[in-house]
């Protein structure tokens, strides 16, 4: 038996009393249970509407209270009312049902809002309605067919035109004969095979929507049963099976938030009644806020908005054009070095990405690197890492034989994660810098800065390793890579211990200055070697055999001193700002001092030291050129805030002295010590 529907009766009636017909549990479920009541004024899900919730409550023979609460609510083929609720209630007990009013409303404003939109599109631009969702707070539908900004405002003002004319919506049943002679917006059409089916096409308890078929030349056809027709006035007649409001003034407001073109149609999205008030002053409330933040005056906000736009173009535009310089300046450093290891703190990826592919176009093609007769001529692999050793690094790798098995080897040392191509990859990794290049090192050697081959020649051939060192055992007293790559040149073997002395001495001259302190360096790391107990190498308590090896220790220290000051590493960025400023344009000279503690086989200790000076002339430099230069991160761990044989390479107009001297290790010096200790 079917249920009686007290929502068509009365679509604000929220308590009503009924009778428990059938109450059972759901199988596999926890507190659900399926009960039918005789009569109901939840409406169930239909139409593309939701159900209607709240609670239906029941009192036992005995006067114990038993509460349900209405989860959900469906209708069978057999129009018999199901409410699924959380608690079982007695059969043929007594019932009070209350529902969630302020949701029903709601729908009901919503629903009664989308007849007049549809009743309207269809009379003032003959464009059907083909699927409806109401749900949340806001009711969605498909129209097919598009509109112009002009249409949706003309469309707007007549709905709420409707509204506030307040003409009274009136429900009726009417049976087929009667259809065929009462004007109608009708859902009911043939489908290709005959049977009927509805213009409004709503969705499965998904929410999601579905158009239609074209069906211009499908025809009206009648249902066997009777229809619930809804009318408003001569705006709107349609089937329909849900609640409305009586009048559409108690609609309130109806307001157009979205027009989307979809599937060749509109997606409509509307609020209305207590909805729509609470969307417009949210949306007050952002705008109050926004022109808080733009310090514009009421009406003033899209102008401050478009001032903003404007602004962050421009800025985007100079950001751009900055990272394309960084790019140059960073390919211009691996032309010269022949380096194909490349860091930058900030940089697009796209930017960085275009690198990439230029130092593989000059590994593949040797005519294009501007090194000329330094050309390499074989493919190496490009690497280049954004980030910092706090926040972690983006990467691509590039070229080589294949970049997916070069990212394969760099897995099997450090955390680095990716994927791509044979010709490329990119992601990111936690590792440190040193850690990375470190990791490259030992899978492409020849990745990293290179000098010209003459001098390195040169050195291997004076300084045999093989013929001259067998029993020698050499240790650089310093962290600094630039230091281990310098000495590597002469074509020795070495060992780095890292030195503990405190830097701050008092001593004024910058070239005494760093001739103590290597010296102090050095001797630090010799006492750490062989003298554990000692205060000083001429120590008598040096323990010494005489198969120890000939020992040698260097320490070094370089200063950059700009009109007697001394430029150390940068705090900073405003720091390195603020150097560079004063390097620009300017000449400066950087001392380097060199110290070597050597215990030869007999035991004997000597200590050589010396200052070596060079001269540099930097270009003036811009604004632009500080910033660029400095978003690179090569300044913050280089005295002077700048690397000879980094980036910074293009600002250098000329240099008197030793070049090495100036990247952190006078070799020429260096190496006539090393030549008479070893070799003599």
């Amino acid at each position: 038996m079917k249920t009686d529907k007290l929502y068509y009766k009365d679509s604000f009636i929220y308590e009503f009393n009924a009778c428990v017909e059938k109450c059972e549990a759901v199988d596999g479920k926890e507190k659900q249970y399926r009960i039918v009541l005789d009569k109901t004024a939840f409406f169930p899900e239909a139409g593309g509407q939701e159900c209607d919730t709240g609670v239906i409550c029941a009192k036992s023979p005995t006067g114990t209270e038993a509460k349900a609460r209405v989860l959900h609510v469906s209708e069978d083929k057999d129009r018999v009312i199901t409410h699924l609720c959380d608690t079982p209630l007695e059969q043929g007990s007594i019932v009070k049902g209350t529902l969630n009013f302020e949701k029903r409303f709601s729908n009901m404003q919503h629903h009664s809002g989308e007849h007049i939109m549809s009743g309207l599109i269809k009379s003032l631009f003959d464009k059907d309605n083909v699927g409806f969702h109401l749900s949340g707070g806001s009711a969605v539908f498909d129209i097919a067919g598009t509109f112009t900004d002009g249409e949706l405002a003309i469309l707007e003002r007549k709905a709420n035109k409707v509204v506030t004319d307040d003409l009274e919506i009136v429900s009726r049943i009417v049976t087929a004969n009667e259809l065929k002679v009462i004007p109608c917006r009708s859902k009911f059409y043939e489908s290709d095979d005959g049977a009927s089916s509805a213009s409004e096409v709503t969705d499965d308890n998904s929410g999601t929507l579905s158009l239609p078929t074209e069906r211009s030349s499908r025809n009206l056809i009648l249902l066997p049963e009777e229809i619930r027709i809804v009318s408003i006035g001569d705006v709107d007649s349609c089937a329909c099976c849900a609640p409305h409001v009586k009048t559409t003034g108690q609609i309130g407001l109806i307001k157009i938030m979205s027009a989307e073109h979809f599937r060749g149609g509109t997606r409509f999205t509307i609020v209305c009644g207590s909805a729509a008030l609470e969307t417009m002053c949210r949306l007050r409330g952002d705008e109050l806020k926004i022109m808080h933040l733009l310090s514009a005056k009421q009406g003033e906000t899209p102008e401050a908005v478009k001032r903003l736009s404007d602004t962050l173009t421009e800025a985007r535009q100079s950001i751009h054009s900055k990272d394309g310089q960084i790019a140059m300046m960073l390919m211009q450093h691996a032309r010269t070095t022949g380096s194909r290891i490349l860091f930058c703190t900030e940089i697009d990826i796209n930017s960085a990405r275009k690198c990439v592919n230029e130092l593989i176009a000059d590994e593949t093609n040797p005519d294009r690197n501007c090194n000329g007769d330094n050309a390499k001529t074989h493919e190496k692999a490009v690497f280049f890492f954004i980030g910092t050793d706090e926040a972690g690094y983006r990467f691509i790798i590039g070229g080589g034989k294949d970049a997916r098995e070069t990212l394969a080897q760099l897995k099997k040392t450090i955390d680095i994660k990716g994927g791509g191509s044979n010709l490329m990859v990119s992601g990111t990794t936690g590792a440190s810098r040193n850690d990375i290049e470190a990791a490259i090192g030992s899978i492409q050697p020849e990745s990293h800065d290179s000098a010209p081959s003459k001098e390195h020649s040169e050195c291997s051939a004076m300084i045999n390793p093989h013929e001259h060192t067998n029993n020698v055992r050499i240790i650089l007293a310093s962290a600094s890579p630039r230091r281990r790559e310098l000495l590597s040149k002469l074509g020795v073997q070495f060992e780095v211990t890292v030195s503990d002395t405190d830097e701050n001495i008092d001593c004024k001259e910058p070239c005494s200055f760093v001739k103590e302190l290597a010296l102090l360096k050095a001797r630090d790391v010799f006492k750490k070697l062989i003298l554990p107990s000692a205060e000083s190498p001429s120590s008598d308590t040096a323990h010494h055999t005489t198969s120890d090896p000939l020992l040698i220790v260097i320490g070094a220290d370089t200063v950059v001193d700009l009109n007697g000051k001394v430029l150390g590493k940068p705090k900073d960025k405003r720091d390195a700002e603020m150097m560079l400023r004063g390097l620009s344009g300017n000449a400066h000279m950087v001392h380097t001092g060199i110290a070597v503690i050597v215990r030869d086989t007999s035991g004997n200790i000597t200590e050589f030291s010396d200052c070596e000076t060079s001269t540099v002339h930097v270009e003036d430099l811009t604004d632009k050129e500080i910033e660029s230069y400095i978003a690179t991160g090569e300044p913050f761990d280089k005295a002077g805030s700048y690397a000879i044989q980094g980036v910074f390479a293009p600002y250098i107009s000329s240099i008197e002295g030793d070049y090495y001297n100036i990247v952190g290790l006078p070799l020429n010096k260096l190496y006539r010590i090393l030549k008479k200790q070893i070799i003599n």
